[in-house]
């Protein structure tokens, strides 16, 4: 019998699970899956094979990949048990009702897999995407460069080995920073020129009415801290309230070092884009008086490594 499984389940291993799409993951569940159809051959009862499946989707529910792959297993094992065992029909038809059994048993489980996921994140991103649009309505520029400060964050995040849902929170707190720029008249926001005194008053109220309006949407209001404070400097000379140091908050302080380079090395009405190893020897020269060391050196290392 063990022998007899052992043939079974290379030769559907074969089949099922070409060498472009292995991983170490994906072998050994696609192995036990062939197991166990071998022991329901030889027992006839169903429930070692759902039972199996099931584990696995629950031990492993972010690997989409297996949800394809245990079905076009159980069919490949099915099919050489056909072929070396000689089947009587009934357990031909028995292995096809088995088949279509788990196809509509994984389905269900990805469907609600995909409900939980859109009630857990769509709100939250819904109410992010219609900001988001009202500020590229206002100016395009200014929506690239939030989508792109919140990629910075999610690097610097997974840099810092923050957890999920500490990166969840940076990412979006990046995405959300320059929300109050939708109140900016258009002709501060996109001056080709140097802004005098009284438009950068204008310009930097842009923190506490972002933070107004993040406020107003209850899905977003843990962001608000970030909004509000990424001009804070670590020196405490920022605005709009002069915090410093770790009085500043930490999401705020990691958008601060993503907002600036970003903005450094994007194009700018005013300028042309700066090199990224320029913009990083500025990083680094503000370091611990308007920047949090740790910050710059998070980002510095997501530029030099490429990740």
């Amino acid at each position: 019998m063990h022998a007899m499984r052992r043939e079974i389940s290379q030769r559907a291993l074969s089949r099922t699970l070409p060498p472009e799409r292995r991983s170490i993951l994906a072998d050994v569940v696609t192995k036990r899956t062939l197991d166990r159809v071998v022991e329901w051959a030889a027992q006839r009862d169903p429930a070692l094979i759902f039972d199996w499946v099931d584990s696995v989707l629950q031990e492993y529910p972010q690997e989409s990949r297996l949800y394809n792959l245990m079905p076009s297993t159980v069919s490949a094992a099915l099919d050489v048990l056909s072929e070396e065992m000689h089947l009587p029909a009934d357990m031909r038809l028995s292995m096809t009702d088995l088949q279509q059994r788990i196809d509509v048993h994984i389905g269900a489980f990805c469907s609600k897999r995909q409900e939980q996921d859109l009630r857990a994140i769509d709100p939250v991103d819904a109410k992010i995407d219609e900001l988001i649009f009202r500020l590229s309505a206002q100016d395009t520029l200014t929506a690239e460069h939030s989508r792109s400060v919140g990629m910075w964050c999610w690097r610097v995040a997974k840099r810092m080995n923050l957890s999920r849902s500490e990166s969840y929170l940076l990412t979006r707190s990046g995405l959300l920073h320059d929300v109050g720029k939708t109140t900016t008249p258009l002709e501060i926001l996109t001056a080709a020129r140097a802004l005098d005194e009284d438009e950068w008053a204008i310009m930097r109220q842009h923190a506490a009415i972002g933070e107004t309006i993040v406020v107003a949407v209850s899905e977003l209001r843990l962001f608000a801290p970030a909004v509000r404070s990424h001009h804070e400097r670590f020196d405490g000379k920022g605005y709009p309230d002069g915090l410093e140091r770790s009085s500043i908050p930490f999401s705020a302080r990691v958008v601060a070092v993503a907002d600036a380079f970003n903005a450094m090395i994007a194009r700018r009405p005013y300028r042309a884009p700066l090199p990224p190893t320029v913009a990083v020897e500025e990083l680094k020269r503000n370091s611990g008086t308007q920047f949090d060391p740790a910050a710059v050196q998070a980002m510095i290392d997501v530029v030099l490594s490429g990740r």
